[in-house]
């Protein structure tokens, strides 16, 4: 896959994912909050072990997507979800290499956890802002 796709994919999920943890915010049931809160724990576990944890990085952004109770929401995210699970791929293993890259990721999740727990909708959407412009600035080095 070409680094443009990469950063092209990196643009469009900003477009949907902002507004996503917005409306998680808002909409998220006990479940959502729960199953949320296990996919961070996944990612702690992942993160120890310095595993790549790609997976579980795209099941956050997925359930964060379910969480906003958006149908149509979900079916744009489903409609990118092959470009996007090849691209979180290639960029944690590019984003890995720098020290400290993983717990930045790690952290930037689990702020955008909190703040849909904590019914924060502003917070939500700048802390998802914050994550993909990270990783957006990081893979244009």
């Amino acid at each position: 896959m070409e680094r443009d796709t990469a950063l092209e994919i990196l643009q469009v999920r900003k477009g949907l994912e902002v507004e996503s943890a917005g409306l998680a915010a808002i909409n998220a049931t006990d479940d959502d909050l729960k199953k949320l809160g296990k996919i961070i724990d996944d990612m702690e576990r992942q993160m120890l072990k310095s595993a790549l944890g790609e997976f579980t990085d795209w099941e956050f952004h997925f359930a964060l997507a379910h969480a906003a109770r958006n149908s149509l929401l979900v079916r744009l995210m489903n409609t990118i979800s092959d470009t996007m699970q090849k691209t979180i791929t290639i960029n944690r293993e590019k984003l890995f290499k720098k020290e400290g890259n993983q717990h930045t990721l790690f952290k930037q999740h689990l702020e955008v956890y909190e703040a849909v727990k904590n019914r924060d909708v502003e917070m939500a959407r700048r802390k998802m802002y914050e994550h993909l412009t990270f990783a957006e600035e990081e893979m244009q080095r």
